[in-house]
């Protein structure tokens, strides 16, 4: 998912459970909500402990949740420390902002005609990435750093990118200019002017990541979550699963939620809330669509829910450039993934769109009005 910037608010409930918001959108609000579940039965009142730890990475927030017995209170800090480890790791690999990365050394590498060894992890993620790129038609494409640069430099000043540059930026980006080397476990960037960007995809492996650390800790009661990307195992002692709340404002003012109950399941974000930019009277979201190299110019938010973090993140950042029944199209060809989609008309009227199986998600049947 492109980078977003997110308000975290943590409310009491009366089961003095906590609630944790994420509050994303444009004319609406949608977010994950952690709601809590008074009940509880006696047999899993041992684990029923909840620890909460936060720790700042890749530009923003990450928050884990355990639950575990009081004797486990020293393992479950060393967990959680060693998955935020993993986490900032992860940063070190995957970050286009850090000149030593390994993404921007390969990167500096493109056009040479050099094959490059990569870690694991990379190597992981920019297959699945370019696996995406195909199925979507290149609405997810990891080549895009080029473009992303220019609407980067023109949010911060608040003017349209050169044309010239726009298109010499976009003649660089495609997914089928990387080269792989299996054996080697090595990669190739065909143009000298690509520069790759994980900014929708490496947030959505790190919750994973993290994930499988708390695990081989021995916890399987656990949630983590960052920037929009969420990653549950095993749920919560005594529930059926991780109540999560997509809620949406529409443009009269209207909450609305609809209530998802998960486990081992991932569920990511995308929209743009904060990071846009109004040039000549017209807002320009910070996503960007590969293809083409535009920035979006309507409101469109996406949650994807799929068995792990990585698939999430990058089937919500492309389902957020392709939109209404292109989403649904590519959702359907991937297996137990589905996806919610609130886009802006023309008129500014909010349509949404569920794709197969994802109502068998929630717990509610229709929408409903929240209570404010």
């Amino acid at each position: 998912m492109s980078i977003i910037q997110f308000i975290f608010c943590l409310k009491s409930t009366q089961s003095h459970q906590k609630i944790l918001t994420l509050w994303l959108g444009v004319i609406w609000i949608l977010g994950f909500e952690l709601i809590g579940n008074a009940s509880e039965s006696p047999e899993d009142s041992v684990v029923s402990k909840r620890y909460q730890f936060e720790s700042k990475h890749m530009g923003t927030l990450f928050r884990i949740i355990i639950y575990a017995t009081d004797a486990d209170a020293k393992s479950v800090q060393n967990a959680s420390r060693d998955a935020f480890q993993r986490i900032e790791e992860l940063n070190g690999i995957f970050s286009d902002y850090l000149h030593e990365s390994e993404l921007n050394k390969l990167s500096r590498r493109s056009g040479t005609g050099d094959f490059k060894s990569v870690s694991e992890p990379l190597w992981r993620i920019l297959k699945y990435s370019v696996k995406v790129s195909e199925l979507s038609g290149g609405a997810f494409d990891v080549t895009v750093g080029p473009s992303v640069r220019l609407w980067r430099r023109a949010m911060r000043r608040a003017e349209y990118p050169d044309s010239k540059r726009l298109q010499s930026a976009s003649e660089a980006v495609g997914f089928s200019k990387i080269i792989f080397h299996p054996s080697l476990r090595s990669v190739q960037l065909l143009d000298s002017s690509m520069r790759l960007d994980l900014g929708g995809i490496a947030k959505g492996y790190a919750v994973d990541e993290a994930s499988a650390v708390l695990k081989r800790h021995g916890f399987n009661h656990c949630l983590v979550e960052g920037g929009g990307d969420l990653k549950v195992s095993d749920a919560p002692p005594g529930r059926k699963g991780w109540r999560i709340a997509l809620l949406h404002l529409d443009s009269k003012g209207n909450t609305y939620e609809r209530i998802l109950v998960l486990s081992d399941l991932a569920v990511a974000t995308s929209g743009d809330l904060y990071q846009f930019v109004e040039i000549d009277g017209t807002r320009y979201s910070h996503i960007i669509d590969p293809r083409n190299g535009a920035a979006l110019s309507h409101a469109i938010t996406s949650s994807v829910i799929a068995p792990n973090g990585m698939m999430a993140d990058a089937l919500a950042s492309a389902t957020s450039v392709l939109g209404g029944p292109e989403a649904i199209r590519l959702m359907n060809k991937f297996k137990g993934c589905y996806c919610y989609v609130v886009e802006s008309d023309s008129k500014g009227n909010l349509i949404r769109y569920r794709s197969a199986g994802f109502e068998e998600l929630t717990s509610l049947k229709t929408e409903k009005k929240a209570t404010q």
